[in-house]
């Protein structure tokens, strides 16, 4: 039993949250309001790295769950926190430098920035529910096996959602702010939305082999019930998504 883009799909088309992005994106007339969604969307962003690699090393440590294979389930799921915590500079570092360069091009000054991108109610709920999704908050030792199987799809969703964000976004800011762009590729300080484009893909594919690794190697759960509880993670992140972004395409305020 397998976790396939059928299975997925009714999910997938049920979520509003890509079209909530896009429209967060397209009410954006002014410098200001470009930098205060490119801001809260970076805070949103910015969680995952931490939850990935905590999600990846409570796999691991599950090696009686999955027959002594919880690395080979782990792995996948690693490779995402690999990229972000990347040496030559982390995603987190290369959304700051698109960032910083917005405020130059924009001239907003450091105060005038902060009032734009500081946490809302919005950031700090997706913030919680982000860790919650992904198990970042249990013990690992007091983990259930649904528990855990469900931060596994919660991870599969994400990646799956992650690679349509950053291609919307790279469409908006071409189509809607070209001089900007223009800016940011001759500052080298583009990559952050270029990079995602495409990694976004590779993790995808990597966070489907974690699912499927995770129910062909358990001994916790049948593969009827390990598929189930993945595909409840995905259904939360997805809603997670919706409300998230909702709030975002309206203009939440402070």
């Amino acid at each position: 039993m397998r976790i396939t883009i059928l299975d997925l799909q009714p999910i997938i088309q049920k979520q509003k949250g890509t079209a909530y992005w896009q429209a967060a994106l397209s009410r954006c007339q002014d410098g200001r309001q470009l930098l205060a969604v490119l801001g809260q969307f970076a805070n949103y962003s910015a969680e995952f790295a931490g939850c990935v690699a905590i999600l990846a090393g409570i796999v691991a440590l599950k090696n009686d769950w999955f027959a002594g294979r919880s690395q080979n389930v782990a792995s996948p799921i690693f490779r995402a926190a690999v990229d972000e915590f990347s040496p030559e500079c982390t995603h987190a570092e290369l959304a700051h430098r698109t960032l910083a360069a917005c405020m130059v091009h924009f001239r907003i000054d450091a105060v005038g920035a902060a009032s734009l991108m500081g946490p809302t109610p919005a950031t700090v709920e997706v913030t919680a529910a982000s860790r919650s999704g992904y198990a970042a908050t249990v013990n690992p030792e007091k983990i259930s096996p649904e528990a855990l199987f469900e931060a596994i799809g919660f991870h599969l969703s994400s990646e799956m959602l992650a690679a349509e964000e950053f291609r919307f976004l790279d469409s908006a800011l071409c189509l809607d702010h070209p001089q900007l762009v223009v800016v940011l590729i001759a500052q080298d300080v583009y990559t952050w939305v270029e990079l995602h484009t495409h990694v976004e893909m590779i993790h995808l594919s990597a966070a489907y082999d974690a699912a499927n690794r995770a129910i062909e190697c358990s001994v916790v759960l049948p593969p009827d019930k390990a598929r189930d509880s993945i595909l409840r993670g995905f259904e939360r992140f997805a809603d997670m998504h919706t409300r998230f972004f909702r709030k975002l395409a309206e203009g939440e305020s402070r």
